[in-house]
């Protein structure tokens, strides 16, 4: 006797395309998180980049301004010595070390 399977393969065949579907969607859901994620950290990275141009710029700022001071202070060097003997010369080692 032969059965004709077709009113069971048709919904078989709905089933599986329905399971094939929602994986899809699923994949397609997690890609979008991935771009949003991926914009998110471009975002990040670029106000990252922007900071730290920035941070730059006030680091050689600082560093001229320090040597401006620097100048300065060497040219008070001769009057310190003569009214604070020996004043550089500590002041010196507590620099160069930290103390």
């Amino acid at each position: 006797m032969i059965y004709d399977y077709a009113f069971v393969k048709k919904p078989k065949l709905y089933y599986k395309t329905a399971v094939v579907f929602v994986a899809e969607q699923d994949v397609f859901d997690k890609q979008k998180e991935m771009w949003i994620a991926a914009r998110s950290t471009t975002e990040t990275l670029d106000m990252a980049y922007r900071s730290l141009e920035e941070a730059v710029v006030v680091y050689i700022n600082t560093l001229a301004e320090i040597n401006d001071y620097m100048e300065k202070i060497s040219a008070y060097v001769p009057e310190i010595e003569k009214h604070n003997p020996g004043l550089t010369q500590k002041l010196k080692e507590r620099l160069r070390w930290g103390e």
